[in-house]
Formats: structure tokens, sequence, C-alpha cells
């Protein structure tokens, strides 16, 4: 029996590339009803969502000027293997055509950074820090972030470790 597959295909901003990530139909729904429902108490900043081949992706919610919802009827074959579960930090900005240059190993850190660009309303003004793996710092002013992502792996186990340290 063949399964619905489901995609989101963004158009953003002063990128020429589309965006197209393959995942749940949760997800599909999850951004329809934010971008539908955007007010006082639904301001969120980014869109923060797994894709089912072990991307973990935020793109910023001013920057999407179309997104197409799609569905396919096919077979959802994505292996444990793929290699984007373990993929290192890709990160956008607003102007630029290449990717930012930063090199982050700490998974802990990676979680933090999604977990701050989730909870990121329209009125933030701030900078981010990071750490990259030479200890240098880099500060990113969170209006200007585009879209990032990374392996889901990487997030989860950064994850793992803060909740580790909770406890």
């Amino acid at each position: 029996m063949n399964a619905v597959v489901y995609s989101l295909k963004f158009f953003l901003k002063n990128i020429s590339n589309t965006r197209i990530y393959r995942v749940l139909e949760e997800e599909q729904n999850r951004l329809n009803e934010v971008l539908q429902n955007r007010n006082q108490t639904n301001n969120t900043s980014f869109f923060s969502f797994d894709t089912v081949d072990g991307l973990s992706v935020c793109i910023s919610i001013k920057d999407i000027q179309a997104v197409q919802m799609l569905f396919d009827i096919g077979s959802l074959n994505t292996s444990l293997n793929n290699p984007n579960f373990d993929k290192s930090l890709s990160l956008f900005l607003r102007g630029w055509s290449e990717e930012f240059p930063i090199d982050i190993e700490d998974e802990k850190e990676i979680y933090n950074l999604i977990f701050s660009l989730d909870s990121v309303s329209d009125d933030n003004n701030e900078f981010l820090q990071l750490t990259d793996c030479d200890g240098e710092l880099n500060l990113l002013n969170i209006r200007e972030i585009v879209w990032l992502e990374v392996g889901t792996n990487i997030v989860n186990e950064g994850q793992r470790m803060s909740n580790e340290e909770e406890i």
C-alpha cells in the first residue's frame, strides 16, 4: 500500500532557490495554523520543524513569500542512514547568497539555538551568541536569520544533554 508523502515548498524573499522539505502531515497542518492565525498570542518569528529525512529546520516567517503544501502518493523510503540526520549546521542570513561560515560542534549549543529561535517573537531585537569550534564568538541578529538546517540527531543529542544537566 502506498502512503501519502507530504512536502512543504518554501519561496523565500531574495532567495532564488525554493526550499523543499518532506514532512509529516501534522507539520503541514501546524504551519497552516501558524500562518493563518498570526495575532498577538501567536506572533512567533520562526517556524521550526523536523523533516522525515532527518533535518531540523527553522525558517523566518517574515521571509516566507509563499508556501506550497504538496502531497504525493508514493512510498516514504527514508533510511535512518540518511546523512541528513547528522548534517552539520547550515545558517543563512538575509541578503547573502552564501551560507554563513560557522562550524559548531557542540550539540547542546545547536539545540539551544533551535530552542531560542522557536520561542522568539516578532518584537525581539536581540543578538544570539554562538561559540564556534575554535572558541570564537559569533553574534547573530535574530531578525537577519532567514533559515537554518541541521541534522535531527544533533538536535536530539543536544536536547538529551540539556535535560541531563537539569536533573
